[in-house]
């Protein structure tokens, strides 16, 4: 009799929600949740590998241009969790097809991680040999900001007070770099007012790069009562080697077929 009740005690001890096979249910739940945390490290740790990669490069790049009227080009990506990231040979090409940014090398120190643990502080980008072409329509329109304007409108915000800008952190080294303007508008022959209002820069930025032209013999000068009309000088404009040395001496305007452009290294 004793026997047949130990054996009904242990039957409902089995079966009761503390019991044996419910445990081996739990640890079973937890292997399965150990093994997906795994998989989840395991992908997260080779996704920077994986963008690297060129059909991970491609992914990324078709991804911007989706988003954007220009179209962006890369040749090489490279991204780390620790390591700098780098991309190489970047170009951004208008709606148009013309090429109105070139960079050979950008580099962030930090990696991802880095950039992850704070945002407000990215340390330090190297920029090396940007090449930047701003095609400005008669409204003083860039091409690069038509590169990089969004596809599609978004939608307009709901009224909201504005909220003042974060404090960002880090710094921006620049190297070999050239900019060039170029103003489809504009006649052979201008004062510097007419120059200011068309491209929307100050005017002792123009006056300073019209006299850098003057010395270069690249514009001529002529007085007409109050006003200084410049204009295209032919004969040396053509030679390539004057203006090559305009841009080496810092900032220049090149007239042209295009009639008008500033250089400046």
């Amino acid at each position: 009799m004793g026997t047949g009740g130990e054996k009904d005690k242990t039957a409902s001890a089995a079966s009761a929600p503390g019991g044996k096979r419910p445990a081996r249910k739990k640890r079973r739940y937890l292997r399965v949740l150990l093994i997906v945390l795994v998989v989840l490290v395991i992908i997260v740790g080779v996704t920077p590998l994986l963008v690297s990669t060129r059909l991970g490069t491609r992914a990324i790049v078709g991804l911007i241009n989706s988003r954007i009227k220009g179209t962006v080009h890369v040749d090489d990506l490279s991204v780390s969790w620790l390591r700098p990231c780098r991309i190489q040979n970047v170009r951004v090409m208008d709606p148009d097809g013309r090429e109105v940014l070139r960079i050979a090398d950008v580099k962030y120190a930090r990696g991802i991680l880095g950039a992850l643990r704070n945002a407000m502080d990215f340390g330090q980008v190297s920029v090396v040999s940007p090449r930047v072409t701003l095609y400005l329509d008669s409204r003083g329109s860039s091409s690069l900001a038509a590169a990089l304007k969004p596809s599609r409108p978004r939608q307009p915000k709901t009224s909201q007070p504005d909220k003042p800008l974060p404090a960002v952190k880090g710094s921006v080294k620049v190297t070999d770099a050239l900019s060039r303007v170029t103003s489809l508008v504009l006649d052979a022959s201008a004062n510097v007012t007419a120059v200011v209002k068309k491209l929307k820069i100050p005017q002792p930025t123009v006056s300073h790069h019209l006299s850098i032209l003057r010395e270069a013999s690249l514009v001529t000068a002529n007085r007409q009562g109050k006003q200084v009309i410049y204009s295209l000088n032919d004969a040396q404009v053509q030679s390539e080697k004057m203006l090559k040395a305009t841009c080496e001496k810092g900032a220049g305007i090149k007239f042209g077929p295009l009639v008008f452009g500033a250089v400046k290294r």
